[in-house]
């Protein structure tokens, strides 16, 4: 099984007004090549939203806080935007989405040799991850 999860941009309370470079708030979790504050771009999501955004005379800042501060930010307004994240029916009850700009895909991967055959979530019970 392979699911395909979106990385998606949430640009929330972006309206164009009188001022020129509107400063605008983005958070995320450490995320690893896509948002990771040691790198010198702030990873590659970061880096693409930040140009795409200064590109329409937006200043990003970003701000890296725990998922679910970062989550919670956004939905009540501390933060405009998460640059990084997973859409979901629930998510979109409060949170609108633009179009991907990234996507990656998370497999299951096994050694050839081992004896697990995957056949949905329930038959990964009792097993680790790396």
């Amino acid at each position: 099984m392979i699911i395909r999860p979106a990385l998606l941009l949430i640009l929330l309370h972006l309206s164009i007004q009188t001022c020129s470079a509107q400063a605008i708030s983005i958070v995320s979790s450490q995320w690893p090549p896509y948002v990771d504050d040691s790198m010198p771009e702030k990873g590659l999501a970061v880096e693409l939203v930040n140009k795409a955004l200064q590109r329409k005379d937006y200043q990003p800042t970003l701000h890296i806080d725990n998922w679910r501060r970062a989550l919670e930010g956004v939905e009540i307004g501390v933060f405009d935007a998460i640059c990084a994240i997973w859409k979901t029916a629930e998510r979109e009850r409060s949170l609108v989405y633009s179009e991907p700009y990234l996507t990656n895909t998370i497999s299951f991967i096994k050694k050839k040799t081992s004896l697990i055959e995957y056949r949905g979530l329930r038959t990964c019970r009792g097993y680790s991850s790396v």
